[in-house]
């Protein structure tokens, strides 16, 4: 009766990944909101979405001072970390799980003179949503925003390279970065953007307890994880060697994994794929020294480091062997995360 139910919980780990993957697919995730001087008198907003791009639409109010975007994505944070930068005063969020709503308080009178989506490319990961403002009508520009009162260098925008005035942006970045390091206002106004890394290294222990002779065994694990779909799946590639009565069995995974993000420094994940067995050993059927498998899993991953440098995992999983005994375990592991850019 046990095997049945782990038969089953097992059968179903892939159907809840897929129906996660479907409900969220389409509604990806605010990640950052960016600020940046084009030039003297045009202010860009950039909304940063990971898991893919969204439907926007904006508004703009009477007064023209204040510029109200509505999108297609999840919002954790109730407000953004900017206090202002050009003709921007102050930018804040409204959270919701489909459907998020930023709103852009400015100094002076604006108008929308440009918007527009942008794609991933080499320099970024993440699709993105500019705003461009300028002031409105007749109405003089107001003084640019000290880096006093600005945020960080993280707010400015460093444009793109096919835009034309991309070398103004990255001139305004530079030039806010070194007036915030001089006035001491370089930390503690708000959060950093932390770019998903290309590879993480996975390292760590693996224990496993046979459910079918009540066996332990247990060793070293390493793997490498990336990110697809925008980040919102990742596949793991990884090994383990597990020592069981001076017999080592090398249990290879190409796991499929869903991750669904807690807080900015936890996640919790979901996944499943095919296992490869190779017994280290002789053994009486020569053709049951390799032999293929499958394997659920779920996993905690909590960075404790504030440039998410260093990661911690916690796993639990139930593999099955297709081959001779169709051997079934459960498993618990722990270890870091070394992502690289």
């Amino acid at each position: 009766m046990k095997s049945r139910i782990h038969g089953r919980s097992l059968a179903l780990a892939v159907p809840v990944i897929a129906a996660g993957v479907t409900a969220q697919a389409g509604t990806p995730d605010l990640a950052d909101v960016r600020l940046g001087e084009r030039d003297s008198t045009i202010t860009r907003i950039v909304l940063d979405l990971k898991g893919g791009e969204a439907p926007f639409s904006y508004s703009l109010s009477p007064d023209g001072m204040t510029v109200t975007v509505t999108l297609k994505a999840r919002a954790s944070k109730t407000a953004v970390p900017h206090h202002g930068t050009g003709l921007v005063r102050a930018v804040e969020s409204a959270p919701g799980k489909s459907t998020a709503q930023i709103s852009i308080a400015t100094a002076a009178p604006v108008s929308v003179i440009g918007s527009g989506k942008l794609a991933p490319n080499g320099e970024y990961r993440f699709h993105r949503i500019y705003l461009d403002l300028g002031p409105s009508g007749g109405a003089p520009a107001p003084q640019a925003v000290m880096a006093a009162e600005a945020v960080t260098a993280p707010g400015a925008v460093p444009l793109p390279a096919e835009e034309p005035h991309a070398d103004h942006a990255e001139m305004a970045a530079e030039h806010h970065a070194e007036h915030a390091d001089h006035e001491g206002h370089g930390e503690g106004h708000g959060e950093e953007h932390h770019a998903e890394p290309v590879v993480t290294i996975k390292l760590g222990g693996s224990f496993e307890r046979s459910v079918s002779d009540y066996t332990n065994s247990g060793g070293p694990t390493a793997a490498l994880e990336t990110g697809l779909l925008h980040d919102a799946l990742e596949l793991e590639l990884g090994t383990t060697a597990l020592l069981k009565d001076s017999h080592t069995t090398w249990k290879t995974g190409l796991i499929l994994k869903k991750p669904f993000e807690l807080t900015e420094n936890l996640e919790f994940q979901l996944g499943a794929g095919p296992l490869w067995f190779h017994r280290a050993y002789r053994v009486e059927d020569e053709s049951q020294t390799d032999s293929a498998g499958v394997e659920g899993v779920a996993e905690m991953v909590m960075w404790p480091t504030e440039h998410h440098s260093l990661g911690l995992y916690l796993e639990t999983g139930y593999s099955y062997d297709f081959g001779k005994g169709h051997e079934k375990a459960a498993g618990a592991g722990a270890g870091v995360l070394i992502p690289l850019p």
